[in-house]
């Protein structure tokens, strides 16, 4: 049987698991609360039964917590206040400035790249379920659907609280835009709007999330927190914490980045000039414990080199008794601690995922902290949509390798 499964394409494969796994932790709340309401006689001691009473009742708190931090949730979107400031803008000096969004995420995709899915990823199809059929085509939105999009991105509002009239200036703007494009199809936009797509605007739309058990996070908390300690300690890391941010620090070897290094006509490092950290920045997922393959070929490819480990707790599927995430700025301000406790200024920074995004960050708002070299400065693997990609022209978003990381570190 297990053989007959791992020989299943690797998407049916992962289809299944999902499956299974969604199954199990969703029947877990059902199973508590029939534990609780029914009380079934269970052939079980006293003390057992006690606690399987508690953790039942834990679970039934727990979905309680949830429900009121959703509706939390729900309700801070409403809060957001519209973008007045951005009325008091010449409407030439906005469309300018989209102007200049657009010019630089041109340059990031390249001359052959695809401009409407550029704008068309940020709409979907109502009701679609596969994947391929979510997202629309460029021939399929009308203009007030680009409107709609542009009023929430730009002034935080529905299309029906801005001047339709600079609205639709800057909608032919979007429209230029991608008709200058190699893949361009020069037939303009349809008046009206196409009820079937709907533009993703984070925080006016309806928050979606789905409950998961306490259980799982007990597994991703407890479990996979002590295995992800265990294994970064055996490789010579230090946990430390700066704010939110935790974090693993290696200290640099300069006798072994020697003897490791010079390779390729490049001259070893000295104790003076030894090179600048690496520091990689998680994605989404249960934390550093995935990328332990990731981890133990930088240490191959750059032995003595130092290494930061960053670890974002609101993405790793922690357990967190803070209420608010930090912002850009804050993150930032972090990461630039984190170098100060490290004793450097500067480093080569590496992201996967949602880590390419904070790696935007860093280089808009800190480029400073983004040590010099001939090829790149930072490395995004799999970047996350065009955020990171027109964040910097130093940042190198090639899908990234083993052999990569050695070539750009």
């Amino acid at each position: 049987m297990a053989d007959w499964f791992v020989r299943r394409p690797a998407r049916w494969r992962g289809l299944a698991l999902r499956l299974v796994t969604e199954c199990a932790t969703r029947a877990i709340p059902v199973e508590c609360a029939l534990l609780l309401l029914w009380r079934p006689p269970l052939p079980l001691p006293a003390a057992a039964r006690l606690l399987l009473d508690t953790y039942a009742l834990a679970e039934m708190l727990f979905l309680a917590l949830y429900v009121m931090q959703k509706a939390r949730l729900s309700r801070r979107a409403a809060l957001i206040p519209r973008q007045n400031h951005i009325d008091r803008q010449p409407l030439a000096e906005r469309a300018a400035a989209l102007d200049a969004m657009l010019d630089a995420l041109g340059e990031a995709i390249g001359p052959d790249g695809d401009r409407g899915a550029e704008v068309t990823g940020w709409f979907l199809r109502r009701g679609a379920r596969m994947h391929d059929e979510v997202v629309p085509e460029w021939a399929e939105l009308r203009v007030d659907n680009v409107a709609d999009w542009l009023a929430w991105a730009l002034w935080h509002c529905e299309r029906s609280a801005v001047d339709p009239d600079e609205l639709s200036v800057l909608v032919r703007r979007v429209e230029a835009w991608v008709h200058a494009g190699a893949r361009a199809t020069r037939a303009p936009l349809p008046a009206g709007c196409n009820t079937q797509l709907f533009a993703c605007r984070l925080t006016l739309d309806e928050l979606r999330c789905s409950h998961r058990p306490l259980m799982a996070y007990v597994v991703t908390h407890l479990a996979l927190g002590w295995l992800n300690r265990r294994n970064l300690r055996a490789r010579g890391f230090a946990h430390r914490q700066s704010g939110r941010i935790a974090f693993w620090h290696r200290r640099a070897e300069p006798a072994v980045e020697r003897a490791g290094s010079g390779g390729g006509g490049a001259p070893p490092p000295t104790d003076a000039h030894r090179r600048p950290p690496i520091v990689f920045l998680a994605g989404i997922g249960v934390g550093l414990v995935s990328y332990l393959a990731l981890i133990d070929a930088l240490l191959a490819a750059q032995p003595g080199r130092e290494l930061i480990l960053v670890e974002l707790e609101h993405i790793c599927l922690r357990l967190s008794l803070e209420h608010e995430v930090e912002s850009p700025e804050q993150t930032v301000l972090r990461l630039r601690a984190i170098l100060a406790a490290c004793g450097v200024d500067a480093a080569h920074w590496v992201g996967h995922s949602f880590g390419t995004v904070v790696i935007s960050w860093v280089l808009r708002l800190a480029p400073a902290a983004v040590a010099p070299h001939a090829d790149a400065r930072a490395v995004a693997s799999s970047p996350a949509g065009s955020i990171g990609a027109i964040a910097s022209p130093v940042a190198d978003k090639t899908p990234v390798s083993y052999t990569h990381l050695r070539a750009h570190a």
